[in-house]
């Protein structure tokens, strides 16, 4: 089991800004700012497969369908301190304090909502989007690098914890209740 993050590493509320902008660029089709978010060579696994640097990041997220508005809660982080203790420290002086890591892995849940809101001007209906449950749930696996004085994510895994039936009738958007039909 996990133990507390000892003193000397990051504060998790730095590390928390990072992931909670890189989603909310997602969210909002700002690729440019969730790759500013990122290192230059930034891995990511998601859907299933590995995405290698900012190229194959971009050219994944282009096939996105315009028309969904999407929202990552992001909730429950915590310092791996499994991985913090074996992370990469700065150089320090003889004698010094102890060596700050360079690199820290974070873990967190995501529930993913979506829905097809039928344009792609996010901003073009005041009405909120309709669903009737999450998406589904990841855990979310991060490794940040110290980059200056800013965190930044070198490498993302997200695999399904939970995923959720799509649960609404097309003919009138009623909701349906999961594992049966409407009447």
């Amino acid at each position: 089991m996990p133990t507390p993050t000892s003193a000397a590493g990051p504060g998790l509320d730095a590390l928390a800004q990072t992931l909670h902008r890189f989603f909310h660029c997602l969210d909002g089709f700002d690729y440019a700012g969730l790759l500013a978010c990122c290192t230059d060579d930034f891995r990511w696994l998601r859907q299933g497969r590995w995405l290698d640097g900012p190229d194959a990041v971009r050219a994944a997220l282009a096939l996105r369908p315009r028309t969904q508005r999407v929202a990552h809660l992001i909730s429950n982080t915590f310092v791996n301190e499994a991985d913090a203790g074996s992370a990469k420290a700065r150089d320090g002086a003889p004698g010094a304090t102890p060596r700050l890591p360079t690199e820290v892995a974070t873990e967190s849940y995501m529930t993913a909502y979506r829905a097809d809101i039928g344009s792609a001007d996010l901003g073009s209906s005041s009405a909120p989007a309709r669903t009737v449950q999450p998406y589904r749930i990841n855990r979310v696996r991060s490794r940040f690098r110290l980059h200056g004085d800013i965190w930044l994510l070198a490498e993302q895994q997200l695999s399904t914890e939970f995923e959720f039936v799509a649960a609404l009738r097309p003919a009138d958007d009623t909701p349906t209740p999961i594992g049966g039909t409407s009447t």
